[in-house]
Parts: C-alpha cells; structure tokens; sequence
C-alpha cells in the first residue's frame, strides 16, 4: 500500500488480503490446473490461496490489464445485455468472480436491465391504453418479457426482493405473455 499510495493504513480491510472476503482484487492463480486465486502476499507478491504459489505483482497486473483492454475493446457504449454477459463470462476465466472489473460490469449489465424494464412498462401501459391492437405493442413485448425475467431473477439473486415479490413478478409477466399472445391472435387475425 505504501509503496504504490504513498500511505499506510492499519484499518481490517486494508491488513486483509481477501478485501474482508470479497476478493474484489483476486485473479485465478496462473500455475496451470490450480482452480486458486492469487491474492496480495507482499507489496511485490501475490500467493495463491490453495496451492501457495508464488507471482509477481507485475504478472498480476498484467492479467488485470489484459481483462482491461477486453473490456475496452468488447464493449461499447451502447453494448446489448448478451455481449456483457459474453465478456463477463470470458473474465472470469482470468479474474475471481467478485473482481472489481467484473463487479462493474455486472452492475452496467444491471442498470442496463432496469432502464429496458422501466422504459418497456411505461411503453405497455401507453400502448394498452392508447393502441391495444398495435403491432407495436407485441414487438415491445418480445423485448421486454426476457429482460424482464431477467433483471427479476438478478433483483431476487441479490437479495432486494423477497422469493414472494419474485412470484408476484412472475405472476406479472404471465400477464405480458398473455398480452403478447393476444396481440399476436389479433393481429393474425386481421
């Protein structure tokens, strides 16, 4: 800490390597077939925690560079849900799964999740009300109802919704099925 900040610090997530657990800066060890994580030994050290072997500090951000420049490089600005998820996937090859980079980018797939279910209700509830026959209401629906179930399951994974909030979402979403469905009869029957 010293060496990189120029200061020192004795507080409990600073003394620990682990981040209090989270392992936000672990990488996978590099020695092949260890399934360990690196983690701070010493300020120029990294050991695994299952095998105990040994790292540069230099290797080790070499790894968290790599996984950088695959983030830069992979994802745009305006990236869809299944590209994130795609590259989270190819992080966590390299990186633990609470690293930092792929907490991030797991929190940008999230908000991105939320912002296509707010914007979709509002669009159903408009178009219910306005145009229940449109086609386009049935398009939205298709978009909607995955990311929907999505962003649901990642709200009850994490703990801000409760297993019974989850079936009452669920419950919802039957609903848009039915919706989708009879826009789809309707407009087949036109």
């Amino acid at each position: 800490l010293y060496q990189h900040w120029r200061f020192s610090c004795k507080c409990s997530r600073c003394l620990d390597p682990t981040d209090l657990g989270t392992r936000t800066s672990a990488i996978r060890c590099l020695t092949p077939d260890c399934s360990g994580h690196l983690l701070p030994h010493t300020s120029l050290l990294w050991r695994c925690e299952l095998c105990e072997s040994l790292d540069s500090v230099e290797n080790v951000l070499k790894v968290v560079r790599r996984a950088e420049n695959k983030l830069r490089n992979n994802v745009g600005g305006d990236c869809d849900s299944a590209s994130l998820e795609s590259i989270l996937s190819v992080l966590n090859e390299s990186l633990h799964p609470n690293h930092f980079l792929i907490t991030q980018k797991n929190k940008d797939v999230h908000h991105k999740l939320e912002r296509i279910v707010q914007l979709g209700e509002k669009l159903v509830w408009i178009l219910q009300l306005l145009d229940p026959d449109s086609v386009v209401l049935g398009r939205i629906l298709r978009i909607l109802i995955p990311n929907w179930m999505q962003f649901y399951k990642q709200e009850l994974e994490s703990g801000d919704i409760s297993s019974t909030e989850f079936q009452e979402k669920k419950v919802e979403c039957f609903r848009f099925v039915d919706i989708l469905l009879n826009t789809s009869t309707r407009s087949i029957n036109k």
